[in-house]
């Protein structure tokens, strides 16, 4: 049992790290590459585009030839993409190996089914909230080693250790994770799946993220043609979907059931926010440190460390208590209080604030973030019929990984905008010469250059950067009030209720 569940951790540490270990990378890996920014852009969000439309077909087929299986499948293939990543000679190689997200979407939406096999619901708490750490951990290193590795040596290593790791988990899993298979007939089952709802969804969704995360000035504007029709295609293809799931679906690739519930619906919810927030502190705080403070990529990788580290310590606490008492809402509710109390601190942040200050500001994030991690996945599965936990558990990943891609489009879109507003009110005062204006759109790979400026210069670059953080900050703490609000139309179930 020890060992599954360890494999099980591990799994989700490496699908974690390669969320966001590209972020700090992504530099180096355009230089090396000589890729433009796009095609930088694209190494990143490819990954994520992959890891969230390919978590409804696990969904589908997980029933189908079983939980383990599906499991094992995900990881050989996150596996061999991770190679082909590693070995990418050209940037156009490597945007298209990126489909390694497929590999990730399926350990994401299987580690938390998994564990809903082995572990009865009433002790999830605990066992969910040390899965949880192993991500957060992941979370953690995924900055950190992409940082050093970066600035250190060759960015090719973050794919190069995702081999023994994968090996080692799929290995335990192989020999230890001893779970029911499916008695039904493959054969059988393989025609109740739900092919128009997948042939119509997974286009769809591709279409929508497109346009969320290309949006807002990040590739194009709000208002160019390309995004307009990607956002409008993605909006009809998932109302067509919803339609035929509802009226026509014999077998549902996602049950309607698993949304009759509003405990369930906030746990969905949370989840989605959830997505967005974890992005937003893993991505764009470093940029915090980077730009508005001046310091290298490691050093504000290690400066982000306070709030990413206290995120699995909590998980693991709040889930441990969870168990012993038995009940989730109200620490729910009172997670989303202190998210979004630090998020609306560290719109607080300037290039002068004390840094016990910012340290502070993550931590008080932190205690909210961590709390999330268990508590989201107990509303969801304490709210579901016991055939519907599994596919209600991957759901619960997917709507994190909307989030996730809901956080690179507004956030970007956010501090782009931002940035190009105050440049633009910098220099018209006459104070920002035109021969020193970065563009909103080379902001974010700005910290570098700032650095060869003049003193004055920089100081005017670091007030820009704070401030359209501080934007982004505010935006995304109104996010956290509205899952506040939303938590608390959860019923306050026990995990003792035979509600499986």
């Amino acid at each position: 049992f020890y060992v599954a569940f360890v494999s099980i951790c591990t799994c989700t540490f490496i699908a974690t790290v390669d969320t966001v270990i590209l972020a700090t990378a992504l530099p180096a890996i355009t230089r090396s590459l000589r890729a433009t920014s796009n095609e930088a852009y694209w190494c990143g969000t490819g990954f994520l585009l992959a890891q969230t439309v390919s978590q409804p077909l696990y969904g589908a087929f997980q029933e189908i030839v079983g939980h383990k299986r599906t499991m094992l499948g995900a990881l050989s293939l996150f596996l061999f993409m991770s190679i082909f990543c590693a070995t990418a000679q050209s940037i156009t190689w490597l945007v298209a190996t990126r489909v390694q997200g497929l590999g990730g979407g399926g350990i994401n939406a299987m580690v938390n089914v998994l564990v809903s096999d082995m572990v009865p619901l009433h002790e999830r708490g605990t066992f969910a909230g040390l899965n949880n750490l192993a991500g957060a951990v992941g979370l953690v290193s995924g900055v950190v080693l992409g940082a050093t590795f970066a600035e250190k040596s060759t960015w090719r290593l973050i794919f190069y250790i995702n081999l023994p790791i994968c090996t080692i988990a799929g290995t335990g899993l192989m020999l230890c994770l001893r779970i029911p298979r499916p008695t039904k007939p493959i054969r059988s089952e393989i025609l109740k799946i739900d092919y128009l709802g997948a042939i119509i969804l997974t286009p769809s969704l591709v279409a929508l993220l497109y346009g969320i995360t290309g949006g807002g000035g990040v590739l194009f504007a709000w208002s160019h043609p390309r995004i307009i029709c990607a956002l409008v295609i993605g909006a009809i293809g998932v109302v067509i979907t919803i339609v035929c799931e509802l009226k026509f679906a014999k077998y549902p690739m996602i049950p309607p059931i698993i949304f009759q519930d509003l405990t369930a619906v906030s746990g969905y919810f949370s989840a989605w926010i959830h997505g967005i927030v974890l992005w937003a502190l893993a991505y764009y705080l470093i940029l915090y440190f980077l730009i508005a403070r001046g310091h290298s990529l490691l050093h504000a990788a290690l400066e982000i460390l306070p709030g990413i580290a206290s995120i699995p310590f909590c998980a693991a606490l709040f889930g441990i208590v969870m168990a012993i008492t038995k009940h989730y809402k109200w620490l729910n509710v009172f997670a989303w209080v202190s998210l979004s109390v630090g998020i609306g601190l560290l719109a607080l942040l300037t290039p002068q604030t004390n840094l016990g200050k910012a340290y502070g500001y993550q931590i008080v994030l932190a205690i909210g973030g961590g709390i999330i991690f268990p508590g989201r996945i107990l509303a969801v599965q304490v709210s579901q019929q016991r055939e519907n936990v599994p596919i209600a558990t991957t759901m619960v990943s997917f709507f994190t990984s909307l989030g996730e891609a809901f956080g690179v489009g507004i956030g970007g879109s956010i501090f782009q905008n931002r940035w190009a507003a105050r440049t633009e009110s910098y220099l018209r005062s006459g104070v920002l010469p035109q021969e020193y204006v970065i563009s909103s759109h080379a902001a974010e790979g700005s910290a570098a250059y700032i650095k060869t400026l003049p003193t004055v210069i920089q100081d005017i670059y670091r007030d820009i950067a704070a401030g359209s953080l501080r934007a982004l900050w505010t935006t995304f703490a109104a996010f956290g009030v509205a899952a506040f609000f939303v938590s608390l139309v959860a019923r306050n179930r026990s995990l003792v209720e035979d509600c499986e």
